[in-house]
């Protein structure tokens, strides 16, 4: 198993929430046109000769607008290809526009093609992990998870495993890392926690440094990332994340700090390991019960 040789588990912008079946297959098309987009602009740009990088330069710009009605559910993608837009509008060098227009596209074809490395399961009744670059509403049943303090996460990690593999409980994904909420300490690993696939497994209590706790049911405001869970990442996706919150503040506000849920072990290459930051949330007095109809959407 993949955590047995790990050593530190790391783990839109129309703002949609929670959705129905035909909400997903209308983002997915959104998805694939987005994508035909971008992947026929970076092969027209590719074809023209290097002596044409003004030609080259308005494949890319083109192909970009054309992917922008697309991406309304893709915050992430949006701010950077709105952002390389306006640069490009200021830039004369005709090679460097068309080198920067061309480095965005790359990287929205990696993240719209990209799929998770799935190396464990996830606990009985969690939602699916959220596509990159996508803010989404997540409701989460009730779960078990082993905690441990954070006084250094390979500390906590193999604190964890030794409680996992004592017990003989099988490992699942995601590992939860939660922040500090102070402006001191946000950017401060807290605690981390190891998920029990489900409630009916061990029981709750202490275990040496380890606390078994049941955690009731919750609501997080979660975006999905890849690659390396760095500082900036982090706080690229708190900004997104608070964006998302301020946009929606008469129906939901912040009930817990920064979290995040790492599904992928340092074995899984860093381009290619996913990960999601969240913000728990409630809903405003009043609007409880419109959240139970979010899945009509």
């Amino acid at each position: 198993r993949w955590f047995a040789v790990a050593a530190v588990m790391v783990i839109g912008l129309g703002w949609r929430t929670v959705w129905s079946e035909e909400g997903l297959a209308k983002v997915e098309e959104e998805r694939g046109r987005a994508l035909a987009a971008i992947k026929g602009a970076l092969s027209e740009g590719e074809q023209k000769e290097k002596s044409e990088v003004e030609l080259k330069r308005g494949a890319y710009e083109k192909g970009m607008r054309e992917a922008l009605p697309w991406l309304k559910e893709n915050v992430m993608l949006t701010r950077r290809f709105e952002g390389v837009l306006e640069k490009v509008d200021t830039i004369e060098d005709a090679k460097l526009g068309a080198k920067l227009l061309r480095e965005a596209l790359r990287d929205g074809e990696g993240v719209l093609e990209f799929r998770m490395v799935k190396e464990a399961e996830l606990p009985v009744g969690f939602p699916e992990p959220t596509p990159v670059g996508e803010v989404r509403l997540k409701k989460y049943p009730a779960y078990r998870m082993a905690a441990a303090k954070q006084s250094g996460e390979t500390f906590a990690f193999w604190t964890l495993f030794g409680h996992i593999k004592k017990n003989d409980i099988a490992m699942t994904a995601p590992v939860e890392m939660t922040f500090g909420e102070s402006e001191k300490e946000q950017g401060r690993m807290k605690q981390m926690a190891f998920l029990y696939g489900s409630q009916e497994i061990g029981q709750v209590g202490k275990d040496g440094a380890v606390n078994v706790v049941d955690v009731e049911p919750m609501m997080t405001v979660s975006i999905g990332m890849r690659g390396e869970a760095a500082e900036r990442g982090r706080e690229e996706a708190r900004r997104y994340l608070e964006e998302w919150l301020k946009e929606h503040a008469k129906e939901y506000r912040a009930a817990g700090p920064l979290r995040m849920m790492g599904y992928n072990s340092p074995g899984v290459v860093s381009g290619k390991r996913y990960f999601e930051f969240e913000i728990p949330v409630v809903g405003v007095e009043g609007e409880e019960e419109k959240t139970d109809s979010l899945n009509g959407r």
